[in-house]
């Protein structure tokens, strides 16, 4: 293996690295389906904008008062 193959094998690791890291960072996360509190589905609506939500609407309006 001579200094161009070692080369392009780095920049091909690299290269995998930083798409993995692009692909994990633009992939949403949401949260949990079902109401830790009262058990109801979440919307996912809700999971995807309120990312690790465990809390429907209604119970998480009632832990902040």
């Amino acid at each position: 293996m001579d200094t161009i193959d070692k080369a392009q094998l780095i920049e091909e690791f690299h290269r995998a690295e930083a798409l993995a890291r692009i692909t994990t960072a633009h992939t949403p996360t949401t949260g949990a389906e079902h109401c830790r509190v009262c058990g109801d589905t979440i919307p996912e609506a809700r999971r995807l904008l309120v990312p690790g939500t465990d809390l429907c609407v209604e119970c998480k309006a009632e832990q902040e008062d």
